[in-house]
């Protein structure tokens, strides 16, 4: 009997606000955010997904399909906590080749420096123009996507119905 391996697959981490360019993003905007980030970078059947957003604009990462592991965090960096704490706890070389980290924001470079060091290949997609210094050096595999797919914020009557 011969044993194969179960496909490998990539591990995507997403900051929807940081990808959107704006602290509230409707849902629909972020499913406008989803095809140019599918676009970009290509999804795999047995891909996972780690989704965070601010718990105030929590109703922003249902724009996402269903399937993904979504948290929230409150305050400056609460989403990206939360996303970091999250994704240790996956053992990420044991189940994934690849981490793609979608944001632009200098919180997850030393995660990405981590990754590289194990093994794994890890991928940086953000906003043209809004990744930062440490987190594009922290890989040679950088995404930058046209701000022409940012999110819209949040109309006036959203942001209401989100307070």
């Amino acid at each position: 009997m011969k044993l194969t391996r179960a496909p490998r697959r990539t591990f995507h981490i997403i900051d929807i606000e940081n990808l959107c360019g704006s602290p509230l993003c409707s849902t629909a905007a972020c499913r406008l955010m989803h095809n140019a980030y599918r676009s970009a970078v290509g999804l795999g059947e047995h891909d996972l997904y780690l989704l965070g957003a601010d718990q105030g604009n929590g109703a922003a990462v249902f724009g996402w399909p269903t399937g993904s592991h979504r948290v929230f965090g409150k305050g400056k960096d609460g989403a990206d906590r939360a996303l970091l704490e999250a994704a240790m706890n996956y053992n990420l070389p044991a189940q994934v080749d690849h981490v793609v980290i979608g944001s632009g924001d200098h919180f997850f470079a030393d995660a990405a420096r981590m990754w590289r060091t194990q093994g794994l290949t890890v991928t940086v997609v953000g906003l043209s123009g809004n990744i930062s210094y440490a987190l594009y050096s922290a890989t040679p595999n950088v995404i930058e996507l046209s701000h022409k797919h940012v999110c819209q914020p949040l109309t006036q009557v959203e942001v209401s119905l989100a307070g």
